[in-house]
């Protein structure tokens, strides 16, 4: 079993080889340029995340639901399965296309 340290270092190692394919981050890009949610058929502009207020909080809602029912370890995996979608963007990246597109 591990304990909470090397359950951290797992997790950190584990969101950085986490990758959105070039296709959806070019879609990505576009979307935060026009200053909208990046999520498809949404036009509202994007508070956090790349996504638009709702969006962010429907996400954090099922991130907590999850983190509540089957632990820390499957939440992250979510987070991180959302982002190789490109249905969620890191702090990092949504900095770096809002730079981008300035």
């Amino acid at each position: 079993m591990q304990n909470d340290s090397e359950l951290a270092v797992e997790l950190l190692m584990n969101a950085l080889r986490v990758r959105t394919p070039r296709k959806v981050r070019e879609k990505q890009r576009a979307m935060i340029q026009a200053g909208q949610c990046i999520l498809e058929g949404c036009c509202d502009q994007y508070e956090s995340h790349g996504l638009c207020k709702k969006h962010v909080n429907k996400f954090h809602y099922e991130f907590k639901k999850i983190w509540l029912k089957r632990g820390q370890k499957a939440a992250i995996e979510y987070r991180n399965r959302r982002t190789r979608e490109g249905t969620y963007l890191v702090n990092q990246d949504q900095r770096e296309l809002a730079r981008e597109s300035a």
